[in-house]
């Protein structure tokens, strides 16, 4: 054969040959067009889908499914440190029940792999205390996250017309293992008045005779672990003055209906108040006219700070060293708010040292709305509204965290051990 084809020849096919040749052509006649592009698509090289951040809670079942486009299917795999505690499924499941003393952000690399490649995504993972995060939704209810919750933002219903308050019970700094509490959400509703509810009870009044423009401020007082409890509210009502009431909480966490007279603090807010206690004393924080950030008590009037601020401030009372002394629970005391710059600014209050400067070194884009501190331990933890409504979180290494959602004008939060 080979030399018939060197001297020009060809052989006529036989006829088994020629039939076979047809039913080929027939053959690739039939294909419908684009059947060889729609073969080649058959297979896809991996490309992930999921966010590179999450945010896990520390001593909390945690989970966080990575997904990437890939066929056939991908595994999954982590190169670097993990948190202890923590691994990541061939399946691509992040999880587990997260170490105490592992809080912070934690950088790694996540694999995914198939037949056709393999592709990598470099992963942000922030383990914090568990925190109860509490806005406004884009459709008027509260939206919440908490430990007492499923993962991720969950709706608890209700109208409200600004960001609530969100509160807890103190605890002590370092017990072990160390009591998670439950927090409560304050919301001012349609009709300007306050509703309360728990993570796990509904909505319901809490003064039939308050009336508050804006968002509410809240602390809750009393020596832990067992109590009792006062619950400290004050909002801007609507006179624009600052407007205080307190209830000592049930067993179930919530108070009874506020019946008492409603005091009046006068001033002229320009925002909602906040609500902390200041070396044991509680204190009230309120954005004037001028722009300034002034405080008061309910015994003492209104004294001006050098704090310039946008919006609702935020403060909130942390332990240090975890004991009661002389019957005292010891205090220290953080101030925060939207500053000039739409960056998060804070202050420090110290029994010691009275207040540190006011400072706002963080980087970080910009804030919406008032901010919040949940604080816990020596812990100090900023919450905010990003500029794309989503809640943000900044880190003990300065690294702002996206927890996602769609908030309306700030965010309240607490933390909850």
């Amino acid at each position: 054969m080979h030399q018939l084809r060197r001297l020009g020849l060809r052989l006529r096919p036989t006829g088994a040959i020629l039939t076979a040749a047809l039913s080929a052509a027939a053959l690739l006649l039939a294909i419908p067009t684009g059947a060889g592009s729609a073969a080649a698509a058959a297979t896809q090289a991996p490309v992930f889908t999921s966010a590179p951040t999450a945010t896990f809670l520390t001593e909390q079942g945690n989970g966080f499914t990575v997904t990437a486009t890939c066929t056939p299917a991908c595994t999954f795999s982590a190169t670097g440190t993990l948190p202890s505690g923590v691994d990541l499924s061939s399946a691509g499941l992040l999880s587990g029940n997260v170490a105490e003393g592992t809080e912070g952000v934690h950088h790694f690399t996540i694999t995914a792999s198939n037949s056709t490649g393999t592709a990598t995504q470099a992963f942000t993972l922030e383990v914090n205390e568990g925190d109860a995060i509490g806005v406004e939704g884009t459709d008027g209810q509260l939206w919440a996250q908490a430990p007492q919750l499923a993962p991720g933002w969950q709706p608890l219903g209700g109208r409200m017309t600004a960001p609530p308050a969100v509160v807890a019970p103190p605890t002590t700094c370092c017990s072990e293992p160390e009591p998670t509490t439950a927090p409560v959400f304050i919301g001012t509703s349609t009709s300007k008045q306050l509703f309360i509810r728990s993570v796990t009870a509904g909505w319901q009044l809490l003064s039939p005779t308050g009336y508050c423009v804006g968002a509410p401020g809240a602390a809750i007082t009393g020596t832990p672990v067992t109590g009792p409890f006062t619950l400290t509210v004050a909002c801007r009502g609507t006179d624009n003055a600052l407007w205080e009431n307190s209830v000592t909480l049930q067993t179930n966490g919530l108070p009874p209906t506020i019946t008492t007279s409603w005091k009046d603090l006068g001033g002229v807010l320009r925002a909602g108040p906040a609500v902390a206690p200041v070396n044991g004393t509680i204190t009230f924080f309120v954005l004037g006219t001028t722009g300034r950030i002034y405080t008061r008590t309910l015994t003492t009037g209104y004294s001006e700070t050098s704090w310039a601020c946008i919006g609702q401030p935020n403060a909130s009372a942390w332990p240090v060293g975890g004991s009661i002394e002389d019957d005292t629970y010891v205090l220290n005391t953080s101030f925060g708010c939207q500053g000039t710059d739409h960056n998060f600014w804070e202050a420090d209050y110290n029994q010691f040292s009275g207040w540190s400067r006011f400072y706002g070194e963080y980087p970080a884009g910009s804030l919406i709305g008032g901010p919040a501190i949940a604080t816990s331990g020596s812990a100090i933890e900023p919450v905010a509204e990003g500029t794309n409504h989503a809640i943000w979180v900044l880190t003990t290494s300065d690294d702002w965290v996206s927890l996602g959602g769609q908030a309306v004008g700030g965010v309240g939060a607490a933390a909850l051990s």
